[in-house]
């Protein structure tokens, strides 16, 4: 291998490890925080630095699971799994891969969320939401209520049930 082949390589390792610097999330989810909001309801917090990034989420109907995506965010929280046993969600688990993370809610019961953004931070509400605006302050902070449910059985392949609409539509 000659002199500026040799070179040549260095700047192509220098300049790969520029772009993955470059590549590195847009948003950081820095820290969780749960909340008990009596009967069967609970409060997820999420807060992020960089923004609240764009959210993806769906929920499985057996086992019961609801499941966020958290595009093009990293995450800096201390653990991935944490033990809840309030109001209905047993488990959370984080998990990054790629240019995502993932946070999974073991329910007890299947239960329906709304999300809401507010400044840096996201907030996820399981639960009944007695009524469409309960939780709510303001209408132009409505959430959208999203139920994507996924069933499978053995050798009968998958079956989707999906319904999507803004809160605004509710009220």
């Amino acid at each position: 291998m000659t002199r500026l082949q040799r070179m040549s390589l260095l700047g192509l390792a220098a300049f790969g490890s520029l772009m993955a610097s470059v590549a590195q999330a847009a948003s950081t989810l820095q820290d969780l925080e749960f909340t008990s909001l009596g009967g069967d309801r609970m409060e997820l917090k999420l807060d992020f630095a960089g923004g609240v990034p764009e959210v993806k989420g769906y929920r499985i109907e057996t086992p019961p699971r609801i499941t966020i995506d958290l595009m093009d965010t990293s995450s800096q929280l201390d653990k991935r799994r944490f033990e809840l046993g309030l109001n209905g969600v047993e488990e959370l688990v984080a998990l990054e891969a790629g240019s995502r993370t993932r946070l999974v809610m073991k329910l007890s019961q299947t239960r329906p969320y709304v999300t809401r953004t507010e400044g840096n931070s996201l907030y996820v509400i399981v639960g009944e939401q007695g009524g469409p605006v309960a939780a709510w302050k303001s209408r132009r902070s409505l959430p959208s209520v999203v139920s994507i449910s996924v069933g499978a059985v053995r050798g009968k392949g998958v079956s989707w049930s999906t319904s999507i609409a803004p809160m605004s539509s509710l009220v």
